[in-house]
């Protein structure tokens, strides 16, 4: 699936489609974003879920990647 969104959505870092398993998506995050990683999470969710409204759920891969520690870039 890859790079699904660019700059034109306001991100700076590199969200990609982990898993889809019907209705249920699930994001992986990598790299910095401007916002908390929390609120980039839900404003993918909106996003698919607007162009994509078959999709239930829209969650992250890994708990961890919603970690805004430096550390973790």
């Amino acid at each position: 699936f890859s790079h699904i969104f660019d700059t034109s959505v306001g991100m700076t870092g590199v969200a990609e489609l982990a898993e889809v398993d019907g209705p249920f998506v699930k994001i992986r995050l990598k790299g910095r974003f401007w916002h908390e990683r929390s609120l980039v999470l839900a404003r993918l969710g909106n996003y698919l879920k607007e162009r994509i409204p078959e999709i239930l759920e829209v969650d992250i891969e890994d708990e961890k990647q919603l970690d805004d520690s430096p550390e973790n870039f």
